[in-house]
């Protein structure tokens, strides 16, 4: 049987450092994963891949594009909120 593999990430605000829910993690093997309400999310069924081009989207946010590192660690990834718009 092969071995399956959870990786686990969390994604906060860069400027409040409060998690964000309903984050939308996009990679190009699993399908889309979203954060908990806690900012967790876990990717499922890596096979031998080390870095992971993943797109992190949440609204009111800016769009991290990032490299996710399947060393076993969990990692958090920032997201800058957009600025406000004018009026």
């Amino acid at each position: 049987a092969m071995a399956q593999y959870d990786f686990k990430g969390i994604v906060l605000d860069k400027e409040t450092g409060k998690p964000i829910e309903a984050a939308t993690i996009s990679t190009m093997i699993n399908q889309a994963i979203f954060t908990n309400e806690n900012g967790v999310f876990y990717i499922y069924n890596i096979k031998n891949i080390f870095k992971i081009p993943i797109s992190v989207t949440a609204i009111g946010y800016k769009t991290l594009d990032t490299t996710y590192l399947t060393d076993g660690n969990v990692h958090t990834l920032y997201l800058s909120p957009n600025p406000p718009l004018l009026q």
